[in-house]
């Protein structure tokens, strides 16, 4: 258990002074992935310490009556040097260990080729924190870890990534005056770094919607005024997706990007209806697999369209493309491409 004599170093952050303590949501068993869920791989809360009297790196995963250590392998530097300890996990259900050692960021993880923990730099920086972006948006198969820290004057702001293997530096902010980077925290779909005269989010991060079927849905209907990007990414696996439609009213509207895997079934009998007004690009993409694509139409009012792409691969296996139509005949308005 975590007790009183797990006493942590402190660093010094201006007039105060701070433990050494990072927090992280991580794997319910070290090093088991299991079914590679977000409750299996995050649904538990651990703590990293810098411990004074053992001189090591610590951690301890919680448990209902309390908190118990797990043993890990002592880091490569004198824990006396080390300053501002950040932690995460990995899809490996491994630990990221992230210090600062005089104005070099060192950072472990877990090399699956190699069988054994590895470091990544060192790179110059100071105030090291980490997080797993699965802790923003609940998706771990596309989640990764990042890095954040400034340069040593404080006075920009830096991340890294582990699918980068940390190895490029993207700059996210400068400012005129020195900074401190404290934490790193998810929030509903954003991550918010914080510290003093700090205070940065990122961009929202997608919502991805689960492999259930989308059938015979009613219509989307939009009123007059502006749109920005709809974005709809879908993977229904083997499901249909049949008689839909979206409807849209006189206005201006940015790209409408639909992203659909049918896997090997029919997309029947749909249709796109649009009203007066200007339009941005409409892209559609379809992999229909070995099936037929029938009865499609667009149909288009008066107004001014921009270019309308639609691909169609059928290399692999000739099927019928039957009964398409594109009407723009007779109606006013300007076309540049189709």
């Amino acid at each position: 258990m975590l007790t009183a004599k797990a006493q942590s170093y402190k660093y010094k952050r201006g007039k105060y002074r701070v433990p050494e303590v990072a927090k992280a949501a991580g794997p319910q068993q070290m090093g088991v992935t299991g079914d590679g869920s977000y409750l299996t791989l995050f649904g538990r809360n651990w703590a990293a310490i810098l411990n004074k009297k053992t001189q090591q790196v610590e951690l301890y995963g919680e448990t209902p009556t309390g908190w118990e250590q797990v043993a890990i392998p002592p880091i490569a530097h004198p824990t006396k040097e080390c300053r501002h300890l950040a932690l995460a996990f990995d899809q490996s259900a491994r630990h990221v260990l992230a210090y600062e050692v005089g104005e070099q960021i060192f950072i472990r993880q877990w090399d699956a080729l190699l069988g054994e923990f590895v470091y990544r730099g060192p790179f110059v920086g100071v105030d090291p924190v980490l997080i797993n972006d699965a802790e923003v948006n609940y998706f771990v198969p596309d989640s990764d870890v990042l890095l954040l820290y400034l340069t040593p004057d404080r006075k920009s702001l830096k991340m890294r990534v582990q699918r980068q293997l940390y190895a490029i530096e993207h700059h996210i902010e400068s400012y005129s005056t020195p900074k401190t980077l404290d934490i790193l925290a998810p929030l509903g779909y954003q991550w918010q770094a914080e510290g003093d005269g700090l205070n940065v989010r990122s961009e929202m991060y997608p919502v991805y919607l689960p492999a259930d079927d989308l059938i015979a849905t009613s219509s989307m209907v939009l009123g007059a005024g502006n749109y920005r990007p709809v974005v709809i990414v879908q993977d229904v696996g083997t499901e249909n997706l049949s008689d839909g439609s979206m409807v849209v009213g006189a206005g201006n509207y940015r790209p409408v990007v639909m992203v659909l895997d049918m896997g090997t079934e029919n997309l029947s009998d749909g249709s796109m209806v649009v009203g007066a007004g200007n339009y941005r690009p409409v892209v559609f993409v379809q992999d229909v697999g070995t099936e037929n694509l029938s009865d499609g139409s667009m149909v288009v009012g008066a107004g001014n369209y921009r270019t309308v792409v639609v691909v169609y691969d059928v290399s692999a296996t000739p099927e019928a493309l039957s009964d398409g139509t594109f009407l723009t005949t007779g109606l006013g308005g300007s076309y540049n491409a189709a």
